[in-house]
């Protein structure tokens, strides 16, 4: 009879400790995340990429361009911050696809619509 108290307080033991470790790891984990985050964009900076390769004279506007974040080191001289900024404004040269975008890639002379 001992030995099945033995093993009852044995198992009931382990599932109360992994039930800990569980429990710990479910509050850690938001935790870590929201760090990362923190971590990612302090270490990145948003700028406006071309979603697919823009024909010179082409009007910039959300289907060819999106936003994304990339490391402060990769970020060029004069780069677009954000989309609503150029939407409507024409390119002064075909733009490849991934490529980020400047100013001084834009006619920024273009009426924005």
């Amino acid at each position: 009879m001992s030995l099945i108290n033995r093993n009852n307080s044995f198992v009931i033991g382990n599932l109360v400790g992994l039930a800990i470790l569980i429990g710990g790891v479910l509050i850690t984990a938001p935790a870590k995340m929201r760090e990362q985050e923190e971590l990612n964009i302090r270490e990145t900076q948003q700028v406006v990429v071309a979603a697919s390769d823009i024909d010179a004279g082409a009007k910039i506007s959300s289907d060819n361009t999106k936003e994304t974040r990339i490391k402060h080191e990769a970020v060029p001289i004069n780069f677009v911050e954000s989309q609503k900024r150029i939407l409507g404004l024409s390119t002064r040269d075909a733009i490849k696809k991934d490529s980020v975008l400047k100013f001084t890639m834009l006619d920024l002379e273009t009426p924005q619509e």
